[in-house]
Order: structure tokens, then C-alpha cells, then sequence
């Protein structure tokens, strides 16, 4: 039997082509094919039918009918004539090729190693970045997307620097923290090779910026590594969206200066508004505001422009939640079970959603299933253990206390957790001492504590406004 392609050769040789100069105007191609590929890598590819593309990638909505409308017939003819032209010009000596059948819908993949995928696991521990992630958007995933911008460019970067920065990509598109702190490696190592290179030093940055608002490394070596790394992408490539963005998100969670979070992202928008990623951060700084119209225009939009992302629906469900919609947040969060059932923020969301309308049992069954599969996770342990409180069963809710307690020193938002859980008791002052230490340890969560609607016991007290006004101050 042939040996198969691995899959990271795949997954490598996808984000050269879509990086390519071919591709770099072809943005719903890129999306198409990006689509396909993922769904076919995943092990989906039977699902790939006109119908579905026309839903999920060209925004049409339940009444489609292909037999009228061959948008899906045209672009994916013209996604093959654009693969045949990358082919033939710069994607000529190119190791693994990806071929659409005439007639279907699932990509082939040939080359060195012909014979189809080798599956190999993904780097993760157990959605732990997708369930911290629902409070940020998609932490990881989405800042694949970004780019390096529509700024002057830089010349060609060095070949070697070139293929370590399309491996810090794809470890980037994996969404763990291993293979998040792997990115950061190897972009590190493309700016060492090639130090104009503008994308990788802003693709170092946005890995930075993530990896501190998770507690993956400390704060200040994270911040201070993550800026130096934009400003000079910025010095390279002034147009460099992911830069300002990167930016945007150390001022936010590090700095707490909102405003100046504003004006980056918004200039990132200007430079590049048609990324759904950019869209998701702006959203979840307005509504960390109370600003939720404007975040919930900006959460509809990422989740347009990116209509295959589940993280983009369950941020949108999160945004909504934080507006106190909480049955049209629950039904966002349907939406995305729908289409990617057990999706672990769309359940947390659903649960939080169930427990803020007096439905504690309900969302206790919801959270259930997720703590019972040993998740270890602290926005599940914190919303399971806030609706045990409130459904009266005080020893479980004591019991994921504890838990989270002995968690306390390892990266997460443990004290916001506990908060929640303390909340739920009724016990006030030990959950502001717990938010006083969240805000002190920069966790993420504690940016939305004028949003949270778990705490609205407390807004009356002193104690509590006063975290909301005073922020920490950066520890230079």
C-alpha cells in the first residue's frame, strides 16, 4: 500500500497556497478551499454537498436550491482553474498537490507521499483554550486568520525563515497550548533567520499576546516580549493588521486601557475589515464596555465573514449572554450545537444562560456531562459549581470549589471561577476578595466583570465598584 500524506504536510502546504500571490485577491476561494480541505481533513468530506457550501460558505440562507442558483457549480470551477494556475507558476516545485474532481466536492491529495491523509492526533488538553477562549473569541483559531496586512511589503523573506513561519501557522491553527507555545518557538526562529520578516514578527506577537492573557507564560515576559515583536512588524510594515491587533489585545487584558485597545483595533479594521478575527476582538472590548449593540453588530459580522468557524457563533452567543439575551444567547448557542454538537463554549454558554433564567437544574444537566468527563477545566468547574449553589446541593458546590483552590497557581482564571461559585452561595465578601486577587493576577475573565451578570448582587457594593474603577498597574 502507497504511504499517505501526513496530515501537518497537508495542513502546511494548505496556508502556503492560501498565502500564495495567486490566492492573496481570492477571498472567497480561499475560503471555499480552506472549507473543503478542513472538512475533508477531519473526516467530514461525505458531507461536502452543493447544499452545504452554499449555507456554509456562501452565506445563503435555508431556502438554497442549487438547481437555480450554481454559485457553488461556478466558484468551484474557478477554484480549480485557480489551483491550476498556482501549480503551474510558484507552487511548481510544491511536494503535495490538492485536486477538486469534476463532478465533486472532496479534495484529493497527492504528491511525495500519494495514497491519501495520515491521520496523527492534535496537540491539545481537552479544549482547555476553547473553553477559556469563550470569553475572549477565538483566542487561538482566530488569530490564524490574521494576516500581515495590506501595508508595503518588505521583500521576499528567506526560504527557511519562510517554512518556520508557515509552521508557527499551522501549530497556531491547532488550539492547545502546547502547540500554541510551539508557534512561539518557531516564528522566534523565522525572525532570528530573516529579521525584516514584518508577518513573522507579527505573527510572533499575536502568539504572545494570546499566550499571556492564558497564563502560558508570565505576564510581563509575555507583554513585553509581544510588544517589542509588534513594534517592530509596525517599523517593517506599518500596514501590518495583526500588529495593531496583537497591540490591541496586550492594552486590553495587561494594561486595562480600553480606550487605547479601541483605537489599535479599529485601526486594524481599517486595514483589514474584512477579517472575521479583528470583528471578534472588537466585539468582546465593547462589550466589556456595556457597549452591547455595537458588540453585538461586531460579533454578527466575524461570524458572517467566517460562517464555518463554530468559535465565531459561540463567541456571538457569548456577547448575547452578556447582554442579558439569554433566550436568544441559548439559541445561538443551539445554532452552533446544531452544527458541531458537543461543542464544550457553546454548552458553557447554554448552561450559564440556563442558570441567569432561574433554570439551575437545567443547567446543571447541561454542565454535568462536561465535568463528568473529567475536564479539569476551571469555566467549567465555576459555572457547574455556581448552578450547584443555586440549586441548593451546597456540598457539590463546595466540592468544585476545593477543586479550583488546588488549581489556583496553574494557569487559568481560577479566582473569577471561585468568584462565581461564591456568588452563588451568597457569599459576598468572598467573592470580591476572590475577584480582588483575579484582577491583581491579570486573569482574563476579570476584564468583563462589569458585564457579568453572575455578579450583579454585588454591583451595589463599595468594594465591588472599586475594582471596576482601579486597575492594576503594569508592572514595568
Amino acid at each position: 500500500m502507497a504511504p499517505r500524506i501526513p496530515e501537518p504536510e497537508i495542513r502546511s502546504h494548505l496556508e502556503r497556497v492560501l498565502s500564495s500571490r495567486t490566492f492573496a485577491r481570492s477571498e472567497r476561494l480561499s475560503r471555499l478551499l480552506r472549507y473543503m480541505v478542513e472538512m475533508t481533513l477531519d473526516g467530514r468530506g461525505d458531507e461536502l454537498k452543493e447544499y452545504l457550501l452554499g449555507i456554509e460558505v456562501f452565506d445563503k440562507d435555508a431556502s438554497f436550491d442549487p438547481a437555480t442558483d450554481t454559485i457553488v457549480r461556478v466558484q468551484v470551477r474557478r477554484l480549480r482553474a485557480k489551483l491550476a494556475a498556482y501549480y503551474q507558476s510558484e507552487g511548481r516545485e510544491e511536494p503535495v498537490r490538492i485536486s477538486i474532481p469534476t463532478g465533486g466536492y472532496v479534495p484529493g491529495f497527492s504528491g511525495t507521499h500519494p495514497g491519501g491523509v495520515e491521520r496523527v492526533p492534535r496537540l491539545r488538553i481537552w479544549h482547555a483554550v476553547a473553553l477559556a477562549g469563550i470569553v475572549i473569541g477565538a483566542a487561538l483559531s482566530g488569530w490564524v486568520l490574521l494576516g500581515g496586512g495590506r501595508g508595503r511589503k518588505t521583500g521576499t523573506p528567506n526560504p527557511e525563515a519562510r517554512e518556520l513561519y508557515l509552521s508557527g501557522r499551522y501549530y497556531r491553527s491547532l488550539q492547545s497550548p502546547d502547540a500554541l507555545l510551539q508557534s512561539v518557538t518557531l516564528f522566534e526562529q523565522a525572525v532570528t533567520r530573516d529579521p525584516r520578516y514584518a508577518e513573522a514578527h507579527a505573527a510572533l506577537a499575536g502568539s504572545l499576546a494570546v499566550a499571556g492573557f492564558h497564563q502560558l507564560m508570565p505576564h510581563l515576559q509575555a507583554v513585553t516580549r509581544g510588544e517589542a515583536a509588534a513594534q517592530q512588524a509596525l517599523a517593517l510594515d506599518p500596514g501590518s493588521a495583526e500588529a495593531q491587533a496583537a497591540l490591541a489585545w496586550i492594552r486590553f487584558y495587561y494594561h486595562r486601557d480600553w480606550g487605547g485597545a479601541e483605537t489599535l483595533l479599529r485601526r486594524a479594521l481599517a486595514l483589514e475589515p474584512s477579517l472575521a478575527a479583528l470583528h471578534q476582538r472588537y466585539a468582546f472590548v465593547l462589550v466589556s464596555r456595556g457597549r452591547f449593540e455595537e458588540a453585538i453588530t461586531e460579533s454578527r459580522r466575524a461570524a458572517e465573514l467566517d460562517p464555518s468557524s463554530f468559535m465565531a457563533t459561540s463567541d456571538l452567543a457569548m456577547v448575547l449572554y452578556y447582554a442579558r439575551r439569554f433566550e436568544e444567547a441559548a439559541r445561538q448557542a443551539d445554532h452552533t450545537l446544531r452544527r458541531k454538537p458537543g461543542h464544550p463554549g457553546a454548552r458553557v454558554v447554554r448552561g450559564a444562560c440556563l442558570a441567569a433564567t432561574g433554570k439551575s437544574e437545567q443547567a446543571l444537566a447541561e454542565l454535568e456531562g462536561l465535568v463528568g468527563s473529567g475536564a479539569e477545566v476551571a469555566p467549567v468547574l465555576g459555572r457547574w459549581g455556581h448552578a450547584c449553589a443555586l440549586a441548593g446541593k451546597q456540598r457539590e458546590a463546595l466540592a468544585a470549589l476545593e477543586r479550583l483552590r488546588g488549581k489556583a497557581d496553574t494557569p487559568g482564571d481560577h479566582y473569577t471561577q471561585m468568584a462565581f461559585i461564591h456568588a452563588g452561595l451568597g457569599q459576598p465578601d468572598q467573592a470580591v476578595a476572590a475577584l480582588r486577587k483575579a484582577v491583581e493576577r491579570r486573569e482574563g475573565e476579570s476584564c468583563f466583570l462589569a458585564v457579568e451578570p453572575v455578579f450583579d448582587p454585588l454591583r451595589a457594593r463599595p468594594d465591588f465598584a472599586h475594582l471596576l474603577r482601579a486597575s492594576p498597574p503594569s508592572r514595568r
